[in-house]
């Protein structure tokens, strides 16, 4: 088969062979090519032999040489210190797994560090110490960085801190601060109950930002159906808005599916109200 191919083909692939493998060959090769010297098939074929078969013994030479390098290495390695290279990889490892061991105890007192600047801030906030409480918070949150029920009562402690400020700009702060420490938790769980409930509470009491608090109430009251506190408040932002009839039917559902004798007269007393035209003054 290779006697079909046409000298012009091979004298390419000659050319090509020795341009990559032996420069210094190819600038007479080139001269002896362009005077037609190779023209015949069989002597085109003999050169094209000639430079497969040294290129493939310089890659070999190369092959050796590497392998007798990396073997080389591979013996110093192992007479190092006297140590074979298997002993020293087997006390890699053990003084590794100390290593793991020690991390893992670590990690388990980080664990127990998170969960007692929880606790402490709980027991804070019963007492109402509210500065106290977040910044046990903060600290169980540098363990917790994705737990959403830290960020929750984070923001419940700045939001009660920031009543007891006399300073507005102070106390607009602390606001703020209480509105970021929930947007973070919803950030984590954009679903967690308590967080849209509670910022909800700060946008409409604290931030009068009314309308702010409607698409929070109206996803937790689509999450949590039987949701009574946030129905009361979502009917506060619908007539704030003007949407009476949004928050009759709102009371309605109070009145309806209540459990408590209470909520239900409050429900009855505020649809009333709107009906009257009163509900507000």
């Amino acid at each position: 088969m290779l006697i079909l191919v046409p000298p012009r083909f091979i004298r390419i692939w000659t050319r090509n062979i020795l341009r990559r493998t032996m420069p210094n060959f190819t600038q007479e090769a080139e001269i002896l090519i362009k005077k037609g010297k190779f023209e015949s098939r069989r002597t085109s074929l003999a050169l094209l032999a000639c430079v497969a078969g040294g290129f493939c013994l310089v890659m070999f030479m190369s092959c050796s040489r590497e392998r007798k390098q990396i073997l080389a290495l591979a013996k110093n390695y192992e007479n190092l210190d006297g140590a074979s290279w298997e002993d020293r990889v087997g006390d890699i490892k053990k003084t590794m797994r100390l290593y793991e061991n020690e991390l893992e105890q670590k990690v388990k007192a980080s664990e127990f560090l998170g969960e007692y600047y929880k606790t402490l801030a709980e027991l804070y906030m019963e007492k109402k110490m509210y500065g106290e409480a977040v910044k046990n918070l903060d600290q169980a949150i540098s363990y917790y960085p994705e737990k959403p029920i830290l960020f929750y009562l984070a923001g419940v402690c700045e939001a009660r801190t920031a009543k007891s400020e006399q300073e507005p700009g102070t106390r607009q702060e602390r606001l703020r601060k209480a509105e970021a420490y929930y947007k973070r938790a919803l950030s984590l769980n954009r679903n967690h109950g308590e967080s849209l409930y509670g910022l909800s509470i700060l946008y409409i009491f604290e931030l009068n930002e009314t309308l702010s608090a409607k698409p929070l109430l109206e996803r937790l009251i689509n999450n949590e159906p039987s949701h009574n506190d946030a129905k009361f408040l979502l009917a506060r932002v619908y007539i704030a808005e003007g949407n009476v009839e949004g928050a009759v039917t709102l009371y309605d559902e109070i009145i309806k599916k209540s459990h408590t004798s209470e909520q239900k007269t409050v429900a009855e007393e505020n649809k009333r109200a709107i009906l009257e035209g009163a509900y507000g003054r």
